[in-house]
């Protein structure tokens, strides 16, 4: 996993957005439907999506024109992790992540 080439895909809003739309819907999501979801053009999401799948964040399996797109949730589960050991786990230190403090 090369985690700064991963960081610099989600640092940008809509690659975020569309990573956090795969993950709620495990099962996939086609092209068009993303990119109406995420109010992006079909050509903007098209651009997004190669960034992702370069780094491996997404992938996607192509039926006759129709793509759909998933996300690799095992990627996503080693960012936790890698944040986890890193951050809150770092030199004998345990913080405590309430639920205030994760979602704001």
């Amino acid at each position: 996993m090369d985690k700064p080439q991963i960081f610099q895909a989600l640092a940008s809003e809509q690659r975020l957005a569309i990573a956090k739309l795969l993950m709620a819907n495990p099962a996939g999501l086609h092209a068009g439907e993303i990119a109406e979801r995420t109010n992006m053009p079909k050509n903007l999401f098209s651009f997004h999506a190669q960034i992702l799948e370069k780094c491996d964040l997404l992938h996607s399996k192509r039926t006759g024109r129709m793509v759909k797109y998933f996300i690799n949730s095992r990627i996503i589960e080693d960012l936790i992790t890698y944040f986890m050991k890193e951050f809150f786990m770092a030199d004998g230190v345990k913080w405590r992540l309430t639920k205030k403090a994760v979602m704001g």
